[in-house]
């Protein structure tokens, strides 16, 4: 029987963008996506998560769990302390886009830079780093950075302005860091343009490590039940 993930986005374009890559990363999964832009809207017009957003969330699992979904991945950063509350809830795994970037970033040094385009996805991030290097008794040093002006760009579909703010921020900030990461999946277009320039430490986005991690995720459940 074919695996089915199920994606949750915050962000239409990242529809395309994921289709791709789980072509390449997961051949023989299906996959399907919801789009839920106004609750990031909602979020944006609070400055923070609420239980509602949990909640609206959670429907949105229940829809993956009914239709007998293995797995569910949610793309937007912002989110992921509302998965924190409400994966329990659920048989199957419900994945952030967040946790496989944040373990690596750890594993990869102390000195951590976060650069977001979006306020929310910046201190989620920084809460989540904080959480798991308590976990793994690790110290970490985090510096974050906000380039909201390069999130207004892509929202105005002016994305070379966008890659253009977030390859000068990475590069700015790599000189005091360890790692740099990318808070949101939205960020990860402008890993061409920082390609081309020498950054002398790792960047680090979440949507191909998310994609190994629910890779991983799927092949040991299916070890388990043969």
């Amino acid at each position: 029987m074919t695996d089915i993930l199920v994606l949750v986005h915050t962000v239409a374009r990242l529809v395309g963008e994921f289709d791709q890559l789980c072509d390449k990363l997961l051949p023989n999964v299906r996959v399907l996506h919801i789009v839920d832009e106004p609750i990031a809207e909602r979020i944006r017009q609070h400055g923070s998560t609420t239980a509602e957003d949990a909640e609206r969330l959670a429907e949105h699992a229940e829809l993956a769990e009914d239709i007998g979904a293995d797995a569910v991945l949610v793309t937007c950063s912002t989110l992921s302390p509302c998965v924190d509350t409400i994966r329990d809830r659920f048989r199957m795994p419900v994945v952030t886009i967040d946790h496989a970037t944040v373990v690596e970033a750890l594993r990869l040094g102390t000195r951590i830079a976060v650069v977001a385009t979006a306020a929310t996805a910046l201190e989620a991030s920084r809460n989540l780093l904080l959480a798991e290097a308590r976990r793994a008794g690790k110290p970490v040093d985090i510096s974050l950075r906000l380039e909201d002006v390069a999130g207004l760009a892509l929202l105005s579909g002016d994305e070379t302005t966008h890659d253009r703010l977030v390859e000068r921020a990475v590069r700015e900030e790599a000189e005091r860091s360890d790692v740099v990461v990318l808070a949101q999946a939205s960020m990860a277009r402008a890993l061409t343009a920082i390609a081309g320039r020498s950054v002398p430490v790792p960047v680090l986005s979440g949507p191909v490590l998310a994609l190994h991690e629910v890779r991983a995720i799927l092949l040991k459940e299916k070890s388990a039940q043969t």
